[in-house]
C-alpha cells in the first residue's frame, strides 16, 4: 500500500490557496464582474497546482532519506568511527551473511569468495582523503578491493576508478543496511547541539512559519478591497505571501535539539 504523503499534499494545498489569494486581489483591479474574476482566479490556481505537481513530485521522488533516516544514518557512521577492526569485521560478516554473500574472515580482513574481493574499512569523523585511501587499500596480491566508508571526496573517487577499488559510502551503504535490516550496535546517541541564537533564527525561518506569513498576507490582500489606498496593502500582502512560498519550500525544518548523550 502506498504511504500517504501528507507533506506533499500540504505543499499542493499551499500553492493553491496562495495563488488564489494573489490572483483574485490583483485581477479585481483589471477586470469587471465578480464571477468572472473568481473563475479566472481558480483557473490560475489550478494551473499553479499543475505546475507544482510536476515540480514537487520529482522532488519528493528524489528524496531517498526521510529526516529520521538521515539522523539514524549520521548516528550509525558516528558509532562506526569508534569501532575497532575486530568489531567492524564482526558486524560486516553479519551484514554480508544477511545479504546472502559468502564472506569469511582472513588475516587481511573480510574476503568475499564469490566476488574474489577483499573488504576494507575506513570510518572516521572527517571525509576520507587521499592518504586514508592509500593506507586503507594497501595490500599484497591481486585481489579486488571493496572499500566501505562514510564520506569521501572527488580525488578519492578518481583514484578508485583508476585502481581495482570499489567504494560504497554514505547514503548507498546506509540504504543497504536498511534493505537487509542489519545495523551496528549504537553506543553513542547523537543529538544536535545548536546555539540559542542560531536555534531561534532557524525557528523564525522554519517551514512552520510559512502559514503565518500566508495568513497575514491574505488578510492584507482582503483589506485592500475596502480601503481608499489599496496599493500599500497589495504590495505588503504579496510580499508576505511570496515570503511564505520561500519558507514553505526552502525554510529550515525545526527539530528537537540537545547535547550528545
Amino acid at each position: 500500500m502506498k504511504k500517504f504523503d501528507l507533506p506533499f499534499i500540504l505543499d499542493i494545498l499551499f500553492i493553491f490557496f496562495a495563488s488564489l489569494f494573489i490572483s483574485f486581489t490583483v485581477l479585481r483591479f483589471y477586470l469587471d464582474g465578480l464571477s468572472y474574476i473568481v473563475t479566472i482566479s481558480f483557473l490560475i490556481s489550478f494551473l499553479a497546482v499543475f505546475i507544482g505537481l510536476k515540480l514537487l513530485s520529482d522532488k519528493h521522488k528524489n528524496v531517498f532519506l526521510k529526516n529520521e533516516d538521515n539522523t539514524k544514518k549520521k548516528e550509525i557512521f558516528f558509532n562506526l568511527a569508534f569501532f575497532n577492526e575486530n568489531d567492524l569485521i564482526s558486524y560486516f560478516l553479519l551484514f554480508f551473511n544477511k545479504a546472502e554473500i559468502k564472506a569469511e574472515k582472513t588475516k587481511e580482513g573480510i574476503f568475499l569468495s564469490d566476488k574474489n574481493m577483499l573488504v576494507k574499512f575506513c570510518f572516521k569523523l572527517t571525509p576520507l582523503n587521499s592518504d586514508d585511501f592509500i593506507k586503507s587499500v594497501k595490500i599484497t596480491g591481486s585481489k579486488k578491493i571493496l572499500l566501505l566508508t562514510d564520506n569521501t571526496n572527488s580525488d578519492v573517487i578518481s583514484y578508485a576508478k583508476k585502481t581495482q577499488v570499489k567504494i560504497i559510502c554514505g547514503t548507498d551503504l546506509y540504504l543497504l543496511m536498511k534493505k537487509y535490516e542489519t545495523y551496528p550496535q549504537i553506543k553513542f546517541s547523537l543529538k544536535a547541539n545548536e546555539k540559542i541564537v542560531k536555534k531561534r533564527i532557524n525557528i523564525e525561518l522554519s517551514r512552520k512559519k510559512a502559514k503565518n506569513f500566508l495568513i497575514f498576507g491574505a488578510v492584507l490582500l482582503l483589506f485592500s478591497m475596502f480601503v481608499a489606498f489599496p496599493i500599500y496593502y497589495l504590495v505588503m500582502g504579496n510580499i508576505l505571501i511570496i515570503t511564505s512560498f520561500i519558507l514553505r519550500f526552502y525554510g529550515k525544518k525545526t527539530e528537537n535539539t540537545d547535547t550528545i548523550i
